[in-house]
């Protein structure tokens, strides 16, 4: 039932790109990268290219990013992350695909969980996978999205030394 799940989303998310792409085109939107020693939260959702990436989200109307994140990270994998955890790596604009449209306006955060850090898949719908992964040997279907949080976090620590 999974697997026809997924196929449908697949499906409904070609033929309505068009218009999702108009909506997310100029979006403000948020990532977080979780990571717990030298190991990555990753992701997989229903919809778009079903890459493993950081859990994130859009920025609701009238809504903080740090709010956005802090509310993202609970939806999408039960982690209750306090605001004062998290710490801005970046902003990007970030194409949605390689077409390189649409463009959507992202904060990056990162945020150092407990190694017993409880998560749960709370929308199943949305989000079909949630898995730790070792830094070192990440998925090989990783969206673009988790090289370059990567990337910023490591800019940010190497600045803050």
């Amino acid at each position: 039932m999974k697997k026809i799940y997924e196929v449908l989303v697949r499906v409904v998310y070609f033929f309505t790109w068009p218009l999702t792409g108009l909506v997310l085109h100029n979006s403000n939107r948020v990532r977080v990268l979780v990571t717990s020693k030298n190991k990555i939260l990753l992701q997989k959702t229903s919809y778009g290219l079903q890459k493993w990436s950081v859990p994130g989200g859009g920025v609701d109307r009238g809504e903080s990013t740090i709010d956005a994140a802090v509310r993202e990270m609970y939806e999408e994998t039960g982690i209750v992350a306090p605001k004062a955890s998290l710490e801005q790596i970046g902003k990007r604009s970030v194409a949605n695909n390689r077409l390189g449209w649409p463009k959507m306006n992202v904060t990056f955060y990162h945020l150092e969980c407990a190694p017993d850090v409880h998560f749960q898949i709370r929308h199943p719908l949305e989000i079909i996978e949630l898995s730790w992964f070792s830094a070192s040997t990440l998925p090989a279907d990783i969206s673009p999205t988790v090289t370059l949080a990567r990337e910023l976090c490591a800019e940010y620590e190497s600045a803050q030394k």
